[in-house]
């Protein structure tokens, strides 16, 4: 017969009462702390559905968190989607009062990243990328009602928070970035930056972007793997230019230049991209829009100027309506 979370925790519980020193800890039980005659140890059961949870002395039952206790739980969370530069997307669950850091140290935890100072969390606002203030709560960039859901128990999730994982700094050096999952998702975040690029007086340097992105993604040419349309030119070209030239165009004189690739190691030929694509003028830099408020005018005002504001290796045009 199936056996009940309590029951799984009680049997646990009187197995570790009984054990002789130094014998194993029983199975079910993967973390324990305290000792046997503090008031409570923290266990957890590994029995389905169970949560941990605190065996009090004295008598106290110790039982595992039912269903109720876990609902409970539940509607003080709230979901985020995390979009990746790889087009990969993360759910994670969080508390309410939860901050962006949370969710960023969460995000990187997950993928592994061990240089997470290149990149922020932006949330999309008035159409345009926002990059959080990873201490604030996320209260403070999502509707009121995330939050009104939660402290009114409300038994239906609310909307998720789409949160978007972008590079926040650029660096040109690529082998400054020394963790392959951070250089990846940097690498995938330039190819975004790229694809949206309006530099037309470099129309070249697009061709030979997408020559490294080929060569980096799809390894050599090879003349019977990659025959016909083996890419498709909106994913490697911004607009402008398929628009100019024509998708035939494109496929005629890209894989040539992928062919002139051939015998470059991926790892160099995404090293190379990231350089040439940070010397594009619109590429590594973030742009906001200004919006003109009413005040009293100053001696030298300066509004209606665009304004250049340098952080770090961070550059932030900002532009008026």
């Amino acid at each position: 017969s199936e056996v009940t979370p309590a029951e799984a925790l009680h049997s646990v519980s009187a197995a570790v009462a009984e054990r002789p020193a130094g014998e194993e800890r029983p199975a079910g039980v993967t973390s324990l702390s305290g000792g046997f005659n503090a008031s409570f140890i923290w266990m957890r059961c590994t029995a389905p559905g169970c949560s941990p949870q605190r065996l009090g002395g004295d008598g106290d039952t110790g039982l595992c968190v039912g269903a109720e206790d876990r609902a409970e739980m539940a509607k003080q969370e709230r979901s985020v989607c995390v979009l990746l530069p790889d087009k990969e997307r993360l759910d994670i669950s969080v508390g309410v009062k939860a901050t962006g850091q949370e969710v960023f140290s969460r995000v990187c935890e997950l993928l592994k990243i061990r240089e997470p100072h290149f990149f922020g969390l932006s949330v999309v606002k008035d159409n345009e990328h926002i990059f959080m203030d990873l201490e604030q709560k996320l209260t403070k960039y999502f509707p009121k009602e995330w939050k009104k859901d939660a402290s009114r128990g409300s038994a239906r999730p609310g909307p998720p928070l789409v949160a978007c994982l972008r590079v926040q700094y650029y660096v040109e050096n690529g082998r400054l970035i020394s963790d392959q999952k951070a250089r990846w998702l940097y690498y995938c975040d330039l190819r975004q930056r790229v694809r949206g690029s309006r530099c037309r007086h470099r129309e070249e340097a697009y061709f030979l972007l997408a020559a490294y992105a080929l060569q980096a993604d799809l390894g050599d040419h090879s003349d019977r793997e990659h025959k016909g349309q083996y890419f498709q030119p909106q994913d490697y070209f911004p607009p402008w230019i398929i628009a100019k030239r024509g998708c035939g165009y494109i496929l005629q004189h890209a894989p040539a230049m992928h062919r002139e690739q051939r015998g470059r190691p991926a790892r160099e030929a995404l090293l190379l991209f990231i350089r040439e694509a940070c010397r594009l003028e619109d590429v590594p830099v973030h742009f906001y829009r200004l919006h003109k408020v009413r005040r009293t005018p100053r001696p030298h005002d300066t509004r209606d100027a665009i304004i250049a504001h340098f952080h770090q290796a961070c550059v932030c045009v900002f532009w008026y309506l």
